[in-house]
């Protein structure tokens, strides 16, 4: 592999990292069948999803797979092949994170772990689809109670 051809194909969650060389005037499928040039052993994915592919003068693409250009990859990137997030980029580059945001304040924001952030997903679902008990609806706002009331039976009055 070249160096100066070679790219990393990476994904945090799962945890993969890829590393193919992409040539000028070259393409590659990514997905998840075994005759892609780029194989990805992930659950989710179809199985051919894009090209990636590099111009004769260097510039790196991705396409649809009828080979239409779908947009220019300046490297370093981000994309997504749903349901899974990317970077693409130079080996030669520092490791890539998602770009974060600094907080107002200027501290950095403490991290969470997936566990922390799953229970408060789950809480908000919890406050925003509870049912309210019969125990909490205001006395207002129930019904009153209907009494039953007898009703004579129709009386068939014969002229």
């Amino acid at each position: 592999m070249s160096l100066e051809n070679r790219l990393h194909l990476q994904s945090e969650d799962p945890d993969l990292l890829i590393e193919f060389d992409l040539p000028p005037g070259t393409h590659a499928t990514i997905g998840a069948s075994p005759k892609s040039e780029i194989t990805l052993p992930l659950t989710g994915i179809p199985p051919f999803s894009c090209i990636l592919g590099r111009f004769q003068d260097g510039r790196v693409f991705m396409a649809n797979l009828d080979f239409t250009v779908a947009r220019r990859v300046d490297l370093p990137d981000f994309f997504s092949i749903p349901p899974y997030q990317f970077a693409l980029y130079h080996p030669d580059e520092p490791e890539l994170v998602a770009p974060v945001e600094e907080p107002a304040d200027g501290k950095p924001a403490p991290k969470k772990t997936r566990d922390q952030i799953a229970t408060q997903i789950r809480n908000l679902f919890r406050k925003h689809s509870r049912r309210p008990v019969a125990e909490e609806i205001p006395v207002e706002a129930a019904p009153a109670p209907q009494e039953a009331v007898e009703e004579e039976p129709p009386v068939n009055k014969v002229p």
